[in-house]
C-alpha cells in the first residue's frame, strides 16, 4: 500500500469515526471494506508496529481479523504461529500505549485463534492464559484473554460448525474450575493483609470473567462453591466503606461488580445443596453491610447510586427465588430484615431516586405474591409489616404529605408521576390486602379529610389528592364485597356496606359540587370528576353482591337500592346533556351506565324517572355528544379512537342508546323465564326504536328513506342524512354486541324489532359505496349483526348481504377504494371478517359462493397485502381468517375442486417466502393450526411440501425472520415427518444443491441427517444444519461475525 493510499485510508478513517451521519458512514465502510481487501497481513502488522494513529491501529487489526474469520482454515501453519505470537507479544508489549478499543481488538484476534485451534491445534492456547494471569506483568492482557475467552466460546453467534462450538464448550467448562481458583488465589492476593489500591483493576477484570461465567455456567460443585462465593462476598463492603481517596471510585466500581456477580448467581432459582448454608451466610452478610448504610441518611446519600440499585436488584432476587429458603430458619431474622429494607425503601425520597423507589415497590410485590401463594398460616408481624407500607404509600402518593416531590416529579413530565402514583397505588393494593379493614379504614378517613378540605375550596392539590385517593380506593371496592372474602379480613358485612354506601355519598356530593365550578374549568376539575365517575362504575359491580346479600338477608336495615341508583343515574344524565364537558367524561359516564343496565340490571328500571327523562330527552342528548367540540383530554382515548376507526361521539351516542334498549331487553336477574314479562318488553322495545318520536331511531330513518324521489334527487347525500344513517347504524352495531352473548328468545326479539331496519339496510349499503366513512360505519354494523345473530337472520337474507357484499366490493371497487380511502384497509378488513363469521357455521349454505370467496382472497386481497406494509397489518390477520375457515368449513368444496385449492395455497407459500415478519409470521401460524385441525401438510403432494419445505428452510439459513425460528423449526419437523423418505432424499438434498454456496459443504449439511426417520433428533438435525449453513454463507460471503 503506497503513501498517497495510506493518507487516504487515514482520511477516510478519521472521517468514519468522527461523522454522525448513517447513510455516509455506510459509503466509508464500504471504501474501507474496499482498501481491507488491497491490504496484506504484513502490510497490517507494519501499520500496527510503527503507527500510533488508534484508527489505523484498528484498520490494520481488521486487515488480520478477515484473515482469522475468513481464510485461517487455509493458512499455512507457520504462517498462523507468527500472526498469534505477534497478536500476544503486541498486546503485552503495548497495552499501556494503544486506545483502550484496539487493545481490546487484538485480544479478541487472539481468542478468536483460540476458538478455532484450540486443543487440537493450539494446545496451549488455555495455560498461557492461565500463565499471563499468574505474572504480574501479564495480569491484564491475560484476564482480558479470559473474559473474552468466556465469552466468545459460547456464543450463539454462527461462526463455527455446530459440531465444533459443542466440543468448545465443553472443553471450557471442563476447565473453567482451574481458571476460577487461579482468579480466586489473584484476588485474595490483592485483598490480603490489606487492599492494594493500585491494583483494583485487576480485581474488577476478575469479577467481570465471574459475571460473564455465571451468566451461562451449569451450577454445580466443581464451578461455584464457597471458597468463590466468600472471595466475591469479601469485595462488596469495601466499596461501602472505603475512605481512601485514591481509588474510591475504583473501589466502589469493585464493590458493584462484586454486586453483580451475586446477583448473576442469584437470579437463579436454583441453590446447590451443599452451598445452602453458604447462601444463608451471604444473605445475612448483605443486610449487615445494608444495617451498617442504613445507620444514618448521611451515609446513604454518600451510597454510589450504582451500588444502590444493584442492592435493590439483589433484593429483589432473594425475595423472588430464595426466601422461601431462609424465611423459617431460626438464624435468619426476617423481620429485622423487611424492617431494614422498608427503612431503605422510603428514604428514597426525591424525584432522582424515582426508578430505584419503583425498583423497590417491586421486591414489596413479590412478598406479596409470596404471601398469597404460601400454604403456611401468616406471621401476625407480616400484617403490620403490610400496613407500615401501606401507611406510607397513602402519604407518598399525596401533596398533603409529599408535595415537593410530587411537584419535583410533575416538573419532569406529567406521565411520570402518573407512573409513580400506578406503582405505588398497585404495591399499596398488594400490601392493603393482608391488613384489608386497618387499609381500607386509613383510605376512607384519609378522603373524608381531603374531601372536606376540597368542599371549602377547590384547589388543584385538593383536587389532585382526591383523585389519586379516588384511584386507591376504586381497587379496594373489592375488599368490601358482600359476595365473598378472600382478603383476610374481620370486616362484617355490616362494616363493609356502611363504609361503601358511606363512601359513594361522599363521591356523588363531590360531583354535585363539581357541576357548579364548571365557570372556572381546569383539567384537574375534569379528571376529579372523571374519576368519581369510574369509582362508581366499580360501586356499581359492588352493589350486585349488595342486592343478593340483601334477599338473603344478611344485612341489618339496609337501604333501597333504588335510591343509590337514581342518584347516580342523575348523575349520568347531567353529565349526557351538558356539551360543556370533555367527550372523555360523557364517555366514561356513558360506560358507569352500560355497567348498571348491563351488570346490575334493576327490576323495574324502566319505571325509573331518569330513563323516562332520557328517552324522552333524545334529541338533546345527541346534540350535546354529536356537536361537542371540547378536545380529548386523553392522549390514549385518541389511540383508542384511531384505532377503532369509530370517532367518539357516534362511540358514545350509540352506547347510551344502547343503555336504554337493554335496560327493556335484557333479563333480570334472579327472575324465571315466565315471570320475564317478554310480550310486554317487545312491546316496550318497539315503543322504544319505532313509535317514540324522540328515540325512535327506526321511525326517523324510515321518514326520509321512504321520501319520494330519495335516490332519484340524490337525498342521501345531504349531510343531515349522512348523519343520521351513521348514527342509526353505529348504535344498532352497539345493540347487536351487547346481547352477543344473550339467549335465543332475546336474539329473537331484537331481531324481530330491527326487522324493517335491516331490510333497509342492503340498499343503503349499495347506495354509498361511494362514501367511505358511511361505508365503513354500514360493514361494521353487518359484521356486529353477523357475529350476533346468525341463527335468527335466516340462511335467505344471509345468501342476499353476502351476494350484495360480493358484487360490491369488485376487483376494480377495492383498488378505487384504497386510492381514496385513508381508511380502506379498515373497511376491507372487516368485509373479510364478516366473510369469516359467516363461513364459521354455516355449513353448506354458502357453498354457492366459496368459489368467489376465494377467487377474491387470491386475485384480489393477496395481491394488495403483498404490496403495501400497512395492509400486511391492518389486512393480513384478516385475510388469513377467512382463508383459515375456508380451508377448514369448506375442505368438501375443495376437494372437487383442486386447482382453486392449490391457488389458496400459494398465498401461504407467498408469505412464507416474503420479507414481512407480520405476514410470515401469520401464515406460519395458520399453517400449524391447520396441520393441527385436519393433517393439512399430509394433503399436499410431495412437490408442494418440498416448496413449504425450501422457504422455511431459506427464512432459517437467511435470519429474515430470526424471532420465529422455533416456530419455523416446529413447522419443518412437521413437513419431514409428513413423509420423511422424500424429505431425505429429494427436498434437503435439491436445497443444498442448489444454493450455489452451499453446495461445495453438501456433505457437512446433509450429514447432519440420518436415513433413518427419529422425531426426538429431528429437531437437533434442523439446528445444526441451520447453524453449519448459516457458518459456510458468511463465510464465503467474508461476513463472519
Amino acid at each position: 500500500m503506497g503513501e498517497p493510499t495510506l493518507a487516504i485510508l487515514e482520511k477516510t478513517l478519521f472521517e468514519f469515526f468522527g461523522t454522525s451521519d448513517n447513510q455516509r458512514k455506510q459509503v466509508l465502510e464500504q471504501q474501507i471494506n474496499a482498501l481491507q481487501a488491497q491490504c496484506s497481513p504484513s502490510h497490517a502488522i507494519q501499520f500496527l508496529n510503527n503507527s500510533t494513529n488508534p484508527y489505523l491501529q484498528w484498520f490494520a487489526a481488521s486487515v488480520i481479523e478477515r484473515v482469522i474469520l475468513e481464510r485461517w482454515s487455509i493458512t499455512p501453519a507457520s504462517e498462523k504461529m507468527f500472526i498469534r505470537e505477534f497478536l500476544i507479544e503486541f498486546s503485552i508489549k503495548k497495552q499501556k500505549e494503544v486506545a483502550p478499543f484496539v487493545l481490546n481488538k487484538m485480544v479478541k484476534l487472539e481468542v478468536d485463534i483460540g476458538k478455532r485451534d484450540w486443543p487440537h491445534d493450539y494446545p496451549e492456547f488455555f495455560d498461557r492464559v492461565i500463565g499471563f494471569i499468574r505474572s504480574e506483568n501479564t495480569c491484564k492482557i491475560g484476564l482480558l484473554l479470559a473474559g473474552t475467552m468466556v465469552s466468545e466460546f459460547v456464543s450463539s453467534k454462527e461462526d463455527l460448525e455446530m459440531k465444533r462450538k459443542q466440543e468448545l464448550k465443553t472443553f471450557l467448562i471442563q476447565n473453567l474450575p482451574k481458571l476460577f481458583g487461579n482468579l480466586v488465589m489473584l484476588i485474595k492476593s490483592i485483598m490480603h493483609p490489606s487492599p492494594k489500591v493500585e491494583r483494583v483493576e485487576i480485581i474488577n477484570l476478575s469479577l467481570e470473567i465471574f459475571t460473564q461465567s455465571f451468566n451461562w455456567i451449569p451450577f454445580n460443585d466443581q464451578l461455584l462453591n464457597g471458597e468463590i462465593l466468600e472471595c466475591i462476598l469479601g469485595i462488596v463492603p469495601i466499596g461501602v466503606s472505603i475512605k481512601d481517596k485514591r481509588g474510591e471510585s475504583e473501589w466502589q466500581k469493585a464493590s458493584q461488580n462484586a454486586m453483580g456477580c451475586i446477583n448473576e448467581i442469584t437470579s437463579k432459582n436454583y441453590v446447590p445443596p451443599s452451598l445452602q448454608s453458604f447462601f444463608l451466610l451471604v444473605f445475612k452478610q448483605l443486610f449487615q453491610i445494608l444495617q451498617h448504610v442504613l445507620g444514618s441518611s448521611s451515609q446513604l446519600e454518600e451510597l454510589d447510586d450504582e451500588w444502590q440499585d444493584k442492592f435493590v436488584e439483589f433484593t429483589n432476587n432473594f425475595m423472588s427465588n430464595h426466601f422461601h429458603r431462609v424465611e423459617s430458619d431460626p438464624s435468619f431474622s426476617t423481620m429485622e430484615f423487611l424492617s431494614l429494607f422498608y427503612k431503605f425503601s422510603f428514604l428514597q425520597e426525591t424525584a432522582e431516586n424515582f426508578d430505584r423507589f419503583v425498583d423497590c415497590l417491586d421486591v414489596w410485590n413479590n412478598l406479596s405474591e409470596y404471601l398469597i401463594n404460601s400454604k403456611k398460616p401468616m406471621h401476625p408481624s407480616y400484617q403490620e409489616v403490610s400496613f407500615s407500607i401501606f401507611n406510607e404509600i397513602l402519604k407518598k402518593i399525596q401533596f398533603n404529605h409529599n408535595k415537593n416531590n410530587l411537584e419535583s416529579l410533575l416538573s419532569q413530565s406529567k406521565s411520570d408521576k402518573d407512573r409513580f402514583i400506578e406503582n405505588c397505588i398497585e404495591t399499596a393494593i398488594k400490601m392493603g390486602i393482608f391488613c384489608a379493614n386497618r387499609s381500607v379504614q386509613l383510605s376512607f378517613n384519609e378522603f373524608q379529610s381531603r374531601v372536606d378540605e376540597l368542599l371549602k375550596s377547590f384547589d388543584v392539590y385538593k383536587m389532585r389528592d382526591c383523585t389519586t385517593l379516588l384511584q386507591l380506593i376504586e381497587q379496594q371496592m373489592d375488599w368490601l364485597s358482600l359476595e365473598g372474602d378472600n382478603t383476610r379480613s374481620t370486616f362484617s358485612s355490616s362494616d363493609k356496606m356502611n363504609v361503601a354506601l358511606s363512601f359513594v355519598s361522599r363521591v356523588l356530593e363531590i360531583l354535585r359540587v363539581s357541576h357548579t365550578k364548571k365557570s372556572n374549568p381546569s383539567l384537574d376539575l375534569y379528571a376529579l370528576m372523571d374519576q368519581c365517575l369510574r369509582v362508581l362504575r366499580s360501586f356499581s359491580r359492588w352493589l350486585v353482591g349488595f342486592i343478593e346479600a340483601k334477599k338473603n338477608s344478611s344485612l341489618i336495615n339496609p337501604p333501597e337500592e333504588s335510591s343509590i341508583i337514581s342518584a347516580i343515574l342523575d348523575q349520568i344524565s347531567i353529565v349526557l346533556m351538558d356539551n360543556k364537558l370533555p367527550l372523555d367524561t360523557m364517555e366514561i359516564s356513558c360506560s358507569l351506565f352500560n355497567t348498571i343496565t348491563g351488570t346490575i340490571r334493576p327490576i323495574g328500571m324502566i319505571s325509573y324517572p331518569q330513563f323516562g327523562n332520557l328517552v324522552q330527552n333524545w334529541d338533546p342528548i345527541t346534540k350535546s355528544i354529536t356537536k361537542n367540540q371540547s378536545p380529548s383530554l386523553s392522549k390514549q382515548r385518541n389511540e383508542e379512537e384511531e384505532e377503532e376507526k369509530t370517532p367518539q361521539p357516534l362511540r358514545i351516542l350509540a352506547g347510551v342508546y344502547t343503555c336504554l334498549f337493554n335496560t327493556i331487553i335484557l333479563p333480570y336477574h334472579g327472575l324465571t323465564q315466565e315471570q320475564q314479562n317478554w310480550e310486554g318488553r317487545r312491546g316496550q322495545l318497539i315503543e322504544l326504536i319505532t313509535n317514540n318520536r324522540q328515540s325512535g331511531i327506526a321511525i326517523k330513518l324510515k321518514q326520509i328513506v321512504q321520501q319520494p324521489r330519495f335516490i332519484e334527487d340524490q337525498t342521501y347525500t345531504r349531510p343531515e342524512v349522512i348523519q343520521l344513517v351513521q348514527e342509526t347504524f353505529s348504535i344498532l352495531s352497539s345493540i347487536s354486541i351487547s346481547v352477543r352473548g344473550e339467549s335465543k328468545i332475546v336474539k329473537g326479539i331484537v331481531v324481530e324489532s330491527l326487522r324493517e331496519m335491516l331490510n333497509m339496510a342492503t340498499p343503503l349499503l349499495k347506495l354509498y359505496i361511494q362514501h367511505p366513512p358511511t361505508l365503513q360505519v354500514l360493514v361494521n354494523f353487518y359484521l356486529s349483526l353477523f357475529d350476533s345473530f346468525k341463527a335468527q337472520l335466516g340462511a335467505d337474507y344471509i345468501k342476499d348481504v353476502v351476494g350484495t357484499f360480493l358484487g360490491i366490493f369488485t376487483g376494480d371497487r377495492i383498488v378505487e377504494l384504497c386510492n381514496t380511502d385513508k381508511n380502506a384497509s379498515f373497511t376491507l378488513s372487516r368485509f373479510l371478517e364478516i366473510l369469516c363469521s359467516i363461513l364459521e357455521d354455516s355449513g353448506g349454505t354458502l357453498t354457492q359462493f366459496v368459489s368467489s370467496i376465494s377467487n377474491l382472497c387470491v386475485q384480489n386481497f393477496a395481491p394488495l397485502v403483498f404490496k403495501s406494509e400497512t395492509f400486511v397489518v391492518d389486512i393480513g390477520p384478516s385475510l388469513f381468517k377467512l382463508v383459515f375457515n375456508l380451508l377448514l368449513n369448506q375442505s368438501k368444496y375443495f376437494v372437487n375442486n383442486q386447482q382453486t385449492w392449490v391457488e389458496v395455497m400459494g398465498i401461504f407459500l407467498l408469505s412464507l417466502q416474503h420479507k414481512i415478519t407480520i405476514l410470515f409470521q401469520i401464515a406460519l401460524d395458520t399453517l400449524l393450526v391447520l396441520n393441527d385441525k385436519q393433517r393439512l401438510f399430509s394433503k399436499m403432494p410431495d412437490h408442494m411440501r418440498s416448496s413449504f419445505s425450501r422457504a422455511l428452510l431459506n427464512s432459517l439459513i437467511t435470519k429474515s425472520h430470526s424471532l420465529q425460528r422455533e416456530q419455523i423449526l416446529k413447522a419443518l419437523c412437521e413437513l419431514a415427518s409428513t413423509n420423511y423418505g422424500n424429505f431425505y432424499t429429494q427436498t434437503i438434498v435439491s436445497f443444498v444443491e442448489n444454493e450455489q454456496q452451499l453446495k461445495p459443504h453438501s456433505n457437512l449439511l446433509l450429514g447432519h441427517f440420518s436415513s433413518e426417520f427419529e422425531v426426538l433428533t429431528l429437531g437437533r438435525s434442523l439446528e445444526s444444519f441451520s447453524n453449519d449453513a448459516i457458518y459456510c454463507l458468511q463465510k464465503i460471503q467474508g461476513i463472519c461475525p
